[in-house]
């Protein structure tokens, strides 16, 4: 995103035109995770892990970095993070 002082410093000027951007990422990791029987993952708790947990702490992140981080995240923690996220928010 072109937003001063953002972690991401992509052609994007908002986070919700970068999530738009990356919906095709997005897609091929939820048919990864559904053909490894995790089926209780949406694009939005894929996009809230990493920008929590990853790249909060990076710098001008690039697309394709992006791109690789949520193609290889680990399902496991991953699927972790969502369920604690759900318990917090019984």
């Amino acid at each position: 995103m072109k937003v001063e002082g953002d972690k991401y410093m992509l052609d994007y000027n908002t986070e919700e035109e970068l999530f738009e951007g990356l919906i095709p990422a997005l897609n091929v990791k939820l048919k990864n995770l559904n053909k490894n029987k995790i089926k209780n993952i949406t694009k939005e708790d894929i996009w809230n892990y990493l920008k929590l947990k990853k790249w909060m702490s990076s710098n001008n992140l690039l697309l394709y970095q992006m791109v690789d981080d949520i193609i290889n995240i680990d399902n496991i923690l991953l699927d972790n993070y969502v369920k604690d996220e759900m318990a917090k928010n019984r």
